[in-house]
């Protein structure tokens, strides 16, 4: 079984909004918390492939991933002013779904082995064996995509200013 996809993202749109850390308890005392709002875009391609083997033969089913993607992402940041260069903690929250559910076309592939007789309706065709692959087809694909990830980093050792 063989998967791959590749995830490219890109921000288009950010706005920043600092808070006071009161107003999110002790936990964050003495620091300054930012908010970011992000309105996020990226694209997902490649494939997922399925390969099943039985006897007399194999299947396989591949895939297409091919979208783009759409969503919104919300960064918290925070960290002591007019002490520390670097952020104390992150936090992001992101998720983003596919704009276009039609990905591509889903290829099956079907392969007989040399011991598979041909039958009809009445019984042996009296055809002969041919071995490889004996069916091909496409169908249209589509692909319904919801990433939701969550972040969190804490920075142990701080270079102060």
């Amino acid at each position: 079984m063989k998967r791959y996809f590749i995830i490219f993202w890109f921000l288009v749109l950010a706005a920043n909004l600092p808070l006071q850390a009161e107003e999110f308890g002790n936990i964050f005392e003495n620091q300054v918390i930012s908010v970011s709002f992000y309105a996020t875009a990226g694209r997902i391609k490649g494939d997922t492939t399925y390969h099943i083997t039985f006897p007399g033969g194999a299947s396989e089913l591949e895939f297409p991933l091919n979208s783009s993607l759409t969503g919104i992402k919300v960064e918290l940041i925070s960290k002591v002013p007019d002490k520390d260069k670097q952020p104390r903690n992150r936090f992001s929250v992101s998720w983003l779904t596919n704009s276009s559910q039609n990905t591509g076309d889903m290829k099956d592939f079907d392969w007989i082995d040399d011991d598979v007789a041909f039958f009809t309706e009445s019984g042996l065709s009296g055809g002969y064996n041919q071995p490889g692959l004996d069916i091909y087809s496409e169908s249209d694909a589509e692909l319904t995509a919801l990433i939701f990830d969550l972040q969190y980093g804490y920075n142990f050792f701080l270079k102060r200013r």
